[in-house]
Order: C-alpha cells, then structure tokens, then sequence
C-alpha cells in the first residue's frame, strides 16, 4: 500500500475509487478497440488523440516533439495521463496502449518533417514491459514496413529504466530495434 511506497491497484480498491477505476478500464478497453491511428487520428468519434508536445533547439525552431496519447472520456472529460498508464497497466492493455501512439507518430512524423525539416524527430515512450513483450519487435518491423519509415524518425525512449533487465539482453533487443529504423534512448534516470 501507500506507506510501503506500493501504488495501490485502483481496480481493487472498494469503493467509489474501485468502482470508477473499473468503469475506466473497461471503457479504455471499448476506447482502444473502437481506436484506429492509421485512419483520422483527431476524429471526433474517437476519445483518443495524439497530444504532440513540441520541442525546439538552440535557434529556436522545432528539431523534435514527444508523443503523448490523450483521452478524452465521454462521461469524465480528460483523463489524467498517469491515470491512464495506471488504468492500462491494471487492465492489461498497456501494450495495446503504447503501440497506439507508436503508430500515430510514425504516422504524423512525415507531416512533421515536412515542415519543420528533416532533422525532426518524433519521440515515443514505452515502458519495459512493453518492451520486452514478444510482440514488440515484429510489432516494429511490420510498422517500419508500412510506413516505409526512414531511420531516424522515431525515437524510442524506455519511461521506465529502472525496470529494464539484463543489460545484454536489453542491448540485443536496441539492436534489433534499431535495424528497422528506430533510434533507441534511455530516458535519464
């Protein structure tokens, strides 16, 4: 729990907390299902969105934006990002989740670079255990393929580097990655 620095599961919590984490999470499932970022991303039928948070070099102009997904709950309004990843995390659609706004940047990237110049790079956050899910990878290669994406665009940063394992084979997966054409970074500790 709380005193022992645990966070708490919200979906099994009693209560008014346990029962809207539930209602959540099982909305967020409808949310992602009904979801299609290869299709109108800002469709208004659709709770979510690409929140691109931009950000500018040493001349001031944009060299690069971090990719953020948003979720415009139909009853509750926006939800808190943290409480997304929670809710996810806790329902099992972390992944699903994180692939999302993996595919609506790579997507957006191109548009991107077109008008703010070829050293634009879209960043991307996943957490290790997206990473390190057997579903990744293939995951990646089949977008690359897709979207014909050129190295450099996307770069994937890790949200949580403490939980990344074995340093071996952590590297091995950054090189598999990165054939496809993704950038790997390590999100500072």
């Amino acid at each position: 729990g709380e005193e022992t620095g645990e966070k708490a599961i919200l979906t099994e919590c009693e209560g008014n907390v346990g029962r809207l984490a539930k209602i959540l999470a099982l909305d967020l499932e409808a949310a992602l299902a009904a979801s299609s970022p290869g299709e109108g991303v800002e469709s208004s039928e659709n709770p979510l969105s690409a929140d691109y948070r931009m950000q500018r070099g040493e001349d001031g102009s944009y060299v690069g934006a971090e990719a953020h997904l948003k979720w415009e709950h139909r009853r509750y309004g926006p939800v808190d990002p943290p409480l997304l990843l929670q809710i996810a995390k806790e329902s099992g659609d972390l992944y699903l989740l994180e692939t999302n706004i993996i595919e609506r940047a790579i997507k957006d990237a191109e548009e991107f670079r077109r008008k703010y110049g070829q050293q634009f790079v879209m960043d991307v956050f996943v957490t290790a255990s997206t990473l390190y899910d057997r579903r990744f990878v293939p995951y990646l290669q089949n977008m690359a393929d897709v979207y014909r994406l050129r190295t450099g665009y996307i770069r994937i940063k890790i949200a949580d580097p403490y939980n990344l394992e074995d340093p071996e084979k952590t590297d091995l997966l950054f090189a598999r990655i990165r054939t496809y054409g993704f950038v790997m970074a390590e999100e500072e500790k």
